[in-house]
């Protein structure tokens, strides 16, 4: 599912609320939270399926669990908290034990889907006749 957070981030309060910071991140969850549930249900429809499995950081979202929940004639699969790891934090893990091995990068570095380290990687695993 293709999905641009850019409009989440010009979202406001609705009118009548004092604009804290409490009710701007409110609004914000729940804006994202209809978003995400209502291109998920179209996605649903589209395809005819009858259960969905969330993953990564929003599957911890109290709220957008709650709203799928609503929906009865769809089973929605979400792990228990615990696995429910913020992409952030699994990319941090990562970059530890680049560090410890010793490759850096220069500060100008421009981000990449395919990066080169991995190569290596898959070298490794073509020599034991995996990949």
């Amino acid at each position: 599912m293709d999905f641009i957070a850019k409009p989440l981030l010009t979202t406001e309060t609705n009118e009548g609320y004092e604009k804290t910071t409490e009710n701007i991140a409110a609004a914000f969850q729940e804006t994202a939270c209809k978003t995400l549930a209502s291109r998920l249900l179209r996605a649903v429809e589209d395809t005819g399926l009858t259960k969905v499995v969330a993953g990564g950081g929003v599957a911890a979202n109290s709220r957008l669990r709650a709203m799928l929940a609503e929906h009865k004639e769809l089973e929605c699969i979400f792990p228990p908290l615990k696995l429910c790891g913020d992409n952030g934090a699994m990319i941090a893990g990562v970059a530890y034990h680049f560090l410890k091995r010793g490759d850096r990068s220069p500060l100008n570095t421009t981000a990449c889907a395919r990066i080169p380290q991995f190569k290596r990687g898959l070298a490794n695993l073509e020599s034991f006749g995996r990949r």
